[in-house]
Order: C-alpha cells, then sequence, then structure tokens
C-alpha cells in the first residue's frame, strides 16, 4: 500500500525536465566551454531542433522572461522589439556568443504577449525565422508569442527526420483559426501547395488561405 500523504507521481511516468529557459543557459554554458566552432554549431543544431518540436517552440516565454535565439550572417546589430516594448528598437539588442549565433535573454515587468520582430540596424525589421507562431500584416510577417484569443496564427514545424512515400521532409505550415487552442478537436484540411497557400508574399498574391477562413468564418 502506499502512503496516502505522498503526493509525488509514480514512478513510471515522465519527469519533468529542465524548462526551456534552463535549457538555454545550459547551452551557453556548454558553448562557453567549447572551444571547437563544429562541435559548437553541433550544440546549437541540437538545442534548436529540441526546442522547436517542443512545447511552446520559439520564443521561449517563461513568467515574465522573455528568450529567443537567432542565427546570421557574423558581426550583425540585431535587437528585439515588440508589443511588450511598443516597438523600441535597440532597447533589447541581441548578444553575439560564438560568430553567427545571437541570443537575448529579457526580464520584463509582466508576462510578454502580442507580436514582436527582430531588427537589424536601427529600422530593418524582419520575422524571426524560428517563431513558431506568425502571421502577415500590412508591414509584411510578423512574429507571435503566443496564441491571441481574437487572432488567427499560422504555427511552422520545421523538416521531419523521414519523408513519407515520395515525399522529402519538409517544413510544415498550419493555420490555427482564433481560439484555436481553446478547442479539444477541430477540422482538418489538407492542402499540398504549401509555397503558396497563405503568404501574401507568394508568387501572384498566394491564394491566401487563411484569410479566407477567416473571412468565413465572420460572415457564417
Amino acid at each position: 500500500t502506499s502512503d496516502a500523504s505522498d503526493t509525488s507521481p509514480p514512478s513510471d511516468l515522465p519527469q519533468a525536465g529542465p524548462s526551456d529557459c534552463d535549457q538555454l543557459v545550459e547551452l551557453l554554458t556548454e558553448l562557453d566551454a567549447e572551444p571547437d566552432p563544429a562541435a559548437q554549431q553541433a550544440l546549437i543544431a541540437s538545442f534548436i531542433r529540441a526546442l522547436s518540436y517542443g512545447e511552446h517552440g520559439f520564443p521561449i516565454a517563461e513568467a515574465n522572461k522573455l528568450a529567443l535565439v537567432h542565427q546570421d550572417a557574423p558581426g550583425q546589430s540585431i535587437s528585439l522589439a515588440g508589443d511588450f516594448n511598443a516597438w523600441q528598437v535597440g532597447e533589447y539588442p541581441l548578444d553575439e556568443v560564438v560568430p553567427g549565433f545571437y541570443v537575448v535573454i529579457v526580464e520584463l515587468a509582466s508576462p510578454a504577449i502580442g507580436l514582436y520582430k527582430l531588427v537589424r540596424g536601427a529600422d530593418e525589421f524582419f520575422a524571426d525565422p524560428l517563431a513558431r507562431r506568425f502571421g502577415w500584416d500590412d508591414f509584411g510577417e510578423y512574429s507571435q508569442i503566443d496564441p491571441l484569443a481574437d487572432r488567427s496564427h499560422h504555427e511552422r514545424w520545421p523538416d521531419f527526420d523521414e519523408g513519407v512515400g515520395l515525399l522529402e521532409p519538409r517544413e510544415l505550415t498550419v493555420f490555427l483559426p482564433a481560439g484555436a487552442d481553446q478547442q479539444a478537436e477541430l477540422p482538418v484540411l489538407y492542402m499540398h501547395d504549401g509555397q503558396n497557400l497563405f503568404s501574401p508574399e507568394a508568387l501572384f498574391g498566394g491564394w491566401q488561405v487563411g484569410a479566407t477562413i477567416d473571412a468565413a468564418q465572420v460572415t457564417g
């Protein structure tokens, strides 16, 4: 018989591991101790893949902490801006911890919500290529921290390790209507022209499937 006062989980259940933010701090420690550039890149690739398929994905948002990583050409001046700081450029610069690998960990007064972008230099805004949640507006692609109750969004799932039949591994884009994260089940529509389905920047303006679904929900 078990002790009724023992509230620990059964030993056969998976135990909680380090948080995403703790894993980032651990990566920074490992990179600092690793002099070999090839080994550094292997550590970075493993970390990015693990978090990309984690429960939340990028960016890391835990309590009042917001963190992200970015890979780019060495020597760039890159900062983070978004709804959480009124899009002020330069307030949260990314640190180039190894050549071409940039990191920022921000402590905010309250949990970060809404949209964000990276900024190269003083005025070149661009979406976070690792962000799981994203969308488009009049200013192009934006990145999104968490689902918003009144806004649909897209989710990015990078290349799978194995293809299916004649299909090679590829990035998948999933469109989720507003409030989808509050639903236990949703109907699913599979479409196979991923380059043109959602982006208004695609050839001839793309199919804009997300905007069409949003409009159908409003009129429906």
